[in-house]
């Protein structure tokens, strides 16, 4: 896949005095051995985050052993459930060791304002993005289905 990884562009408009303060949060890096969930399905969280190194997979408790998606560095996720304010709609299962930052509210309070802004405007784009390749997903899956059994009509 050669398209760009959200990590090519998420810090690209922070100064590095701001990419320091956030490298210098050691508080709020996690690391997961293979196996571990990162997040899971249906609990409760003000957490969102970034993969700094490994990866993971995307899992539906109903579909068990099924990875629906795979997580390389630079992935953000959680900040769906973060936004509005719900439980979470899938699992993050570390597929190797794993570290990850984690933002959240108490981070927002250390980090300030601006830096707290310039944050939030990246995950505008990052959920722009995200809704953009669900889109044209759904268009190859859309040209793949008789007019008489497409169910959005």
């Amino acid at each position: 896949n050669d398209e760009p990884h959200l990590q090519d562009w998420f810090f690209l408009k922070f100064y590095p005095e701001e990419k320091y303060l956030l490298g210098d949060r050691k508080s709020f890096t996690e690391t997961y051995l293979q196996g571990d969930y990162i997040i899971q399905e249906r609990e409760k969280d003000d957490s969102f985050f970034i993969m700094l190194r490994g990866k993971g997979y995307i899992t539906k408790n109903s579909l068990l052993r099924m990875k629906l998606s795979e997580l390389k560095p630079g992935a953000v996720f959680g900040e769906i459930s973060v936004l509005a304010k719900r439980p979470r709609t899938t699992n993050i299962v570390a597929g190797e060791e794993t570290l990850v930052l984690r933002f959240n509210s108490e981070l927002y309070q250390i980090l300030g304002l601006e830096l707290g802004c310039k944050i939030r405007n990246q995950f505008v784009k990052i959920l722009i993005l995200k809704l953009d390749r669900m889109n044209d997903c759904l268009m190859k899956i859309r040209k793949q289905i008789p007019e008489d059994e497409w169910p959005f009509q």
